[in-house]
């Protein structure tokens, strides 16, 4: 730079006649332009070179990010397989076990035609009851829960039943007896017999012991005494049953009335069509 008195930097600086400098007056000048543009172009290019640099690194760690999320993304990608594998396997086990649910289904009532043919499977089950049992001891279907017995043996040739073997199954399922004379003559009206009853009369006998779930006493068989006819106690269809508070609540209950005998003894029928006739000492039981 040039000051106001015409002297430069470098040195005095003369001026020509014409107030203008000379050609050797320029060149201190010159030099020092040139000085100052060497430093400006050089300030320059460092504050770009520093600009570029910072821009790069910025740069540089964007990609650094971007690479380390790629390598994140592949590292998960294996664990996404499986787990979609693993999904993939369940759903055939899910269809597989609904398809293996049993619909829920709700009770239905019985039809007219069911109900029909349980009537008759109960009627030939009573009609069974009255045929003559085979030889040996049967065992006796469950009248009710736990009920367990045996049916009367066969007997003789007639139908008839001999004495011990139906003491034997009376014991058998729990059924008493008893005599005035503690005797089981047939012959005499103070004993007990069962010498000759049917089997009809032992099976029904039993059905209605297990059947009631009373205590049962018999106190009259075929002993003599008793009146005669077809159905008598001597034939062997009929039984004489000490009666009891259980035995009397069953049969009033659970057996249709069936009006009163001849003598004034109250008749109450059983689905079986056996007749319980309640006389003033026993239960007078015709079994068919």
């Amino acid at each position: 730079m040039i000051n106001k008195a015409g002297i430069s930097e470098f040195g005095q600086v003369r001026r020509t006649s014409g107030g203008t400098l000379s050609k050797q007056d320029w060149r201190p000048l010159l030099a020092c332009a040139a000085v100052g543009t060497t430093l400006a172009v050089w300030t320059s290019t460092g504050t770009s070179t520093s600009t570029s640099s910072a821009a790069e690194q910025k740069r540089q760690a964007a990609e650094q990010e971007r690479q380390s999320a790629t390598q994140e993304q592949q590292a998960a990608a294996p664990e996404q397989q499986t787990a979609a594998q693993g999904r993939q396997t369940t759903a055939p086990e899910q269809q597989t076990a609904t398809r293996e649910r049993p619909p829920a289904t709700q009770p239905q009532k019985p039809t007219a035609q069911e109900r029909q043919s349980a009537e008759q499977r109960r009627q030939a089950t009573a009609q069974s009851r009255h045929a003559a049992p085979t030889h040996g001891a049967v065992e006796r279907p469950s009248g009710r829960a736990g009920a367990t017995g045996t049916r009367s043996p066969h007997g003789s040739p007639s139908g008839r039943l001999r004495q011990q073997a139906v003491e034997r199954t009376l014991r058998a399922n729990g059924i008493r007896w008893r005599s005035n004379g503690r005797c089981s003559d047939r012959e005499r009206t103070d004993c007990t017999s069962f010498e000759g009853i049917r089997p009809e009369a032992l099976n029904g006998l039993i059905d209605f012991k297990h059947d009631s779930g009373c205590p049962v006493v018999i106190s009259g068989g075929t002993e003599r005494g008793h009146a005669s006819g077809p159905y008598s106690h001597a034939e062997g269809y009929k039984i004489d049953l000490m009666p009891s508070r259980c035995t009397d609540r069953h049969i009033t209950r659970h057996y249709r009335y069936a009006g009163k005998r001849s003598d004034g003894a109250e008749l109450y029928r059983a689905p079986t069509a056996d007749v319980y006739a309640r006389e003033d000492s026993h239960w007078d039981i015709t079994f068919r």
